[in-house]
């Protein structure tokens, strides 16, 4: 029974990897030691449309509560004179569900001169195109000194009209936390 854990495990793993949503990528060589202070940018809107599809103003509110919220817990804090910026970019993506419904297979009876014949009809197929928005949060983490992006996390989710409030904020919550799970790196912060 352990061997077969064994064996499975990192299959399970790596399955699970593979399902993550969250995409991190960040500079090796950065020293992310001396982060205690960070500030939220000011988002410009560049697509009306896309940053309305996430919830506008109201997403914005949200989505910089969750971050701070998320960055206070590991101790580091709001200020004027930041050790880094994190600014966010939003895109949407509209893209098409196919689905195949199976031949519709019915029993057929047909005549041809004196003989009868009867079998299946399997030349009926049914396709259903359904489309659907994709939307991309991406978090980039930029240095106050070098003025360089460092660190960068983004993530994809099926945008849909309508979500309950609290629903949508506990949802945008998760993200955020799994977005900036491994942030600073390496766990480097020094309090």
């Amino acid at each position: 029974m352990n061997k077969t854990i064994a064996i499975f495990a990192p299959i399970l793993l790596a399955l699970a990897a593979c399902a993550s949503n969250v995409h991190v990528d960040y500079e090796t060589q950065h020293n992310f030691a001396g982060y205690q202070t960070f500030e939220l940018q000011q988002h410009s809107v560049t697509d009306p449309e896309t940053y309305d599809a996430f919830g506008g103003d109201i997403f914005e509110t949200r989505l910089y509560r969750a971050i701070s919220d998320n960055l206070g817990t590991k101790g580091l804090e709001q200020s004027s004179a930041p050790d880094f910026f994190i600014n966010y970019s939003l895109s949407k993506e509209v893209r098409h569900q196919v689905s195949h419904q199976s031949p519709n297979t019915f029993l057929r009876f047909w005549t041809y001169g004196p003989h009868h014949y009867y079998g299946y009809n399997d030349h009926y197929q049914v396709n259903d195109i359904r489309p659907y928005t994709v939307g991309r949060l991406t978090l980039k983490i930029i240095d106050a000194r070098s003025n360089k992006t460092v660190w960068t996390s983004s993530s994809q989710t099926t945008l849909r009209k309508g979500k309950v409030l609290a629903e949508a904020e506990a949802a945008l919550r998760e993200r955020i936390s799994k977005m900036l799970a491994n942030f600073p790196p390496n766990n480097v912060l020094t309090l």
